[in-house]
């Protein structure tokens, strides 16, 4: 029985680091760059900034779901996008007071429910976070199929419309809207794995078990834009 036990816990812990040190690598070569998303990072949680000209390219849930957010600000030109845990994304008040329930959501049988983060922006990505923006450029393909990963991840209803999440009173800023996710959160598929698996669908080669480190998702970003292959590990 000692025997089983330990050749289980030495094929658990095998698993985990082949996760943990294996990379997505693009099945393709990237065209000529044509357009730009910015990544922002905030030290933890990862956001993609799309031009809205992107994802207003097809009539589908995500159009409609840009619409509602960008109703109010018919000059905006981007949207921040973000994926995440719905009642602790959703929540106000300081993170420190959120954390037991999001330690619950890590762990909840089956996952728990996720939603997306749509905030219009009044600027360009580049000129709100100088300091915070990472761009990186794709081609028309890698947009399109960027696009399309974000679509999916959109729960629907019967007709194909983004169903839009309630909430607080506290928090509640014009220009933020939320949308059920089809997808669950977990502690395998965290705020920067789903962001790692967007970006991928773009293009870039990136990290599957890192990217629970949103600087991971930063640096696989800083590669591709130096054009090199492979991942720089952490020293």
């Amino acid at each position: 029985m000692k025997r089983w036990l330990a050749l289980a816990l030495l094929m658990l812990v095998s698993g985990l680091a082949g996760w943990w040190s294996a990379d997505w690598k693009p099945q393709r070569v990237q065209g000529h760059p044509s357009q730009t998303v910015y990544l922002l990072d905030n030290g933890y949680h990862t956001d993609l900034a799309v031009p809205v000209s992107v994802l207003l390219a097809r009539d589908d849930a995500l159009a409609r779901a840009v619409r509602q957010t960008t109703a109010l600000y018919p000059d905006a030109r981007w949207v921040l996008i973000g994926w995440g845990e719905q009642n602790f994304f959703q929540g106000s008040g300081p993170i420190r007071e959120r954390l037991p329930e999001g330690a619950r959501a890590l762990f909840t049988p089956g996952g728990s429910p996720a939603v997306l983060q749509l905030i219009a922006l009044q600027a360009a990505p580049g000129q709100m976070w100088a300091d915070e923006a990472y761009g990186a450029a794709l081609d028309d393909t890698g947009m399109a199929r960027l696009r399309g990963r974000i679509a999916r991840s959109l729960a629907t209803r019967s007709d194909d419309t983004p169903i839009r999440t309630t909430v607080s009173q506290a928090y509640r800023p014009r220009d933020t809207m939320y949308f059920a996710s089809r997808e669950r959160f977990s502690v395998f598929k965290l705020c920067n794995h789903w962001m790692a698996e967007v970006l991928y669908a773009g293009g870039l080669e990136m990290p599957v078990g890192r990217a629970l480190l949103s600087s991971e998702v930063v640096k696989a970003v800083s590669v591709h834009n130096e054009g090199r292959t492979g991942l720089e590990r952490p020293q």
